[in-house]
């Protein structure tokens, strides 16, 4: 569902800067239960734009070409489980969690001049798709009402040294039965678990420090040593390619345990 933007929001500092949205998407709620408890029922709210402003990290002062940066920010309300939830240790006396065989789960968000076109899907080690959200959105001001995906499909190649995208395209299938094929081509990574998304250095996302607190550390994000134990959820910024034109954007994915078809046959 989109959702009209009618306001500038400012970020907190450190950092002064001011974002336009594009546009607002509300991702459909997402329902997974496991035995014993319910372990999501969600919403995700996006929004992409353009940012203007600065940024300083220690001495270095870093100014914001609004006609070079891209902004996207996302939240959620609801029960969330495992990185990103809040979810602190739930002790040894619940029943087990199901196991599955492999699990991939994949999004991408990629901006281009005239639209943005975001998807999401989770799927079995087979492939079965059990849950995916997608939609395309257009500027606020072009008055263009949002278009539908139906359904992606994808031809992904891995790194030897993580299950992370280094290649691949996505093709999107609209509403009306036409499809394009998105060529992506990764630029660089980041990793949410070193963000509160997993415990790192003793933090998380969830954990109470009280009403006043502020830490912070260092790692090296070129040492595999460091990545290896926050890879299970990536995000890989990328330039992509659909229909002659040139974006960028986002792939985010989790991808474990068995899935044949890329050659993976267990944990």
């Amino acid at each position: 569902m989109c959702e009209r933007c009618w306001a500038q929001r400012p970020w907190p500092e450190p950092g002064s800067t001011v974002t336009r949205p594009v546009s607002r998407l509300r991702a459909d709620a997402g329902f997974s239960p496991q035995p014993g408890r319910v372990i999501e029922d969600a919403r995700r709210f996006y929004q992409n734009g353009e940012l203007e402003g600065w940024i300083e990290v220690g001495d270095e002062r870093i100014d914001i070409d609004p006609q070079r940066w891209w902004f996207g920010r996302d939240h959620s309300w609801g029960v969330r489980h495992g990185p990103g939830g809040g979810s602190l240790p739930e002790g040894t006396e619940l029943q087990p969690a199901e196991i599955p065989d492999g699990v991939l789960y994949y999004m991408g968000i990629f901006q281009f001049d005239d639209e943005l076109v975001h998807f999401a899907q989770r799927e079995t080690s087979a492939g079965e798709r059990w849950q995916f959200e997608g939609e395309l959105l257009y500027p606020i001001d072009s008055g263009h009402e949002p278009g539908k995906i139906i359904d992606v499909e994808h031809d992904l190649k891995f790194r030897d040294e993580l299950r992370v995208i280094r290649s691949g395209t996505f093709t999107i299938h609209r509403g009306d039965r036409s499809t394009s094929t998105i060529d992506v081509t990764p630029l660089c990574d980041f990793w949410p678990g070193l963000a509160g998304y997993m415990e790192v250095n003793g933090y998380a996302s969830g954990y109470w420090r009280g009403t006043d607190f502020i830490d912070g550390y260092t790692v090296d994000t070129g040492d595999l040593a460091v990545i290896r134990p926050v890879s299970m959820l990536s995000e890989t910024l990328c330039e992509v390619r659909m229909d002659g034109k040139v974006g960028h954007g986002l792939v985010e994915m989790v991808f474990m345990g068995a899935y044949p078809r890329y050659g993976y046959t267990g944990w």
